[in-house]
């Protein structure tokens, strides 16, 4: 061969590397534009394709894309393109120790090529045999990585011929192999991302679901309670014979009070659930204090125990919703009665006073029990939290939810003189004095 002839097959075949590059580099670029626009869900068709694309362009046969299990005991075949006419392949298809060699070369973030079946170590046996049996003439195979973390392997192979592996082409491969580990450990993250999301919202609704399910039975015990000692007691005056018609009307009257009172706690807790404000008027404190007093009053759990109201000068009428009030008192009434279970009778009193100041009006509930440990202190309004062994914990944090959807506060402190105080206060609205010539008066607070 002469110089000129040299010079021309050395041009030529500088020419067809520079043109595979180019090829190339326009195939990177196409596959990641690829996986950049396409939708997550697509993301299988998305390497199949760009699998097919790859082995046309370099004139391979097969690319296969493995992924470990959630335990990391085993590989399984992802996604895959082959030439037509190839030994066929199984989705999902499972390594089980099928092919040990490539398994640890893989999980030691490991790349590894063969350009026959006889370059293979005496140690890869078993992987030979499971080589032959697919076709595999050549091979070459690379760890998906990312963060550190070996979850996977992509590889190409020849069924037709054994096949010399340049460093060109491993290189290439390489960073087709450092493509797929970036796209794929990015989508698999976002999964677990959405699965994370989805595991915690169901353990936020299952959280909803069971605070719910603790607040009726908290607060449909005490008027079921009240149904239950009113049916009693009418049976037992049935019974002796001795029922006069206005002591059975007033018990059913009692009776009827109290399945209001049930129902309204379902719809307000239904209302509080859905974020629903409940309805709210212009209403008398002291007058829906007096009246709730005297309901619970025949409440069995306050059996025994003085319940005295000491009403002060409060704004003539306050913007609340009568169910949630009383569900509040009755639950703070209720929480005092069981606080002074080992109190002397002598001494069993609840005390609820109303007061306001400025712009604020205050609702008292104390009690003549023991207190409550400092300890508990910053914790009895949590959801679950008491200090009862047969209580469920939500009361108070019932409370409190009513008194901050009324804009208030709820507060609980020892007295100095014994037992335990509980402040409702809320803002209510003053109407100012109308000044001297003016047709109306502004309100001053909101």
């Amino acid at each position: 061969m002469n110089h000129t002839e040299k010079t021309t097959r050395h041009r030529g075949t500088a020419q067809h590397k520079l043109a595979s590059a180019l090829r190339l580099q326009r195939l990177l670029t196409e596959i990641s534009s690829r996986f950049v626009t396409s939708p997550q869900t697509a993301t299988r068709e998305i390497i199949e394709s760009a699998q097919r694309s790859i082995c046309e362009t370099l004139g391979l046969d097969r690319s296969t894309l493995w992924l470990f299990s959630d335990d990391g005991l085993e590989m399984a075949l992802t996604c895959y393109w082959q030439r037509p006419g190839s030994p066929p392949l199984r989705r999902n298809f499972v390594t089980r120790g099928n092919l040990p060699w490539a398994d640890r070369q893989i999980r030691e973030a490991k790349s590894f090529n063969f350009s026959s079946l006889a370059d293979l170590p005496p140690e890869a046996d078993r992987d030979r045999e499971i080589f032959r049996l697919y076709g595999t003439k050549a091979n070459v195979t690379f760890p998906l990585v990312t963060h550190g973390r070996v979850f996977g392997a992509l590889a190409f192979a020849k069924l037709t011929d054994e096949h010399l592996w340049t460093d060109e082409e491993v290189a290439s491969l390489e960073l087709i192999s450092q493509i797929f580990s970036h796209v794929i450990g990015k989508r698999r993250a976002e999964e677990r991302a959405d699965q994370l999301r989805d595991e915690i919202q169901r353990s936020s609704r299952a959280a909803v679901l069971g605070e719910l399910a603790a607040a009726l039975a908290h607060e449909i015990n005490q008027p079921l309670t009240t149904i239950l000692s009113n049916a009693q007691a009418a049976r037992r005056f049935i019974t002796r014979g001795s029922a006069e018609t206005h002591e059975i009307l007033a018990i059913l009257d009692d009776i009827i009070r109290a399945d209001k009172r049930a129902a309204g706690v379902v719809r307000n807790l239904r209302e509080m659930l859905g974020d629903k404000p409940a309805q709210r008027e212009l209403l008398c404190l002291n007058e829906l204090v007096a009246e709730s007093c005297a309901l619970f009053a025949n409440d069995p759990v306050n059996e025994g125990i003085d319940l005295m109201f000491d009403p002060g000068h409060v704004p003539a009428h306050i913007k609340l919703a009568s169910v949630e009030i009383q569900q509040l008192l009755a639950n703070l009434i209720a929480n005092a009665s069981h606080a002074m279970s080992g109190t002397p009778p002598d001494r069993r009193r609840i005390l609820i006073q109303t007061r306001a100041d400025e712009d604020m009006v205050h609702l008292h509930v104390r009690d003549h029990g023991h207190g409550i440990p400092p300890e508990h202190l910053d914790r009895i309004f949590e959801p679950f939290h008491t200090t009862r062994p047969d209580g469920l914990g939500m009361g108070l944090a019932i409370c409190r939810r009513i008194a901050e959807a009324h804009g208030g506060t709820l507060k609980a402190a020892n007295h100095q003189s014994g037992g335990a105080v509980f402040t409702f206060s809320l803002p209510f609205v003053v109407r100012r004095p109308e000044p001297t010539g003016t047709s109306r008066g502004s309100l001053g607070r909101e």
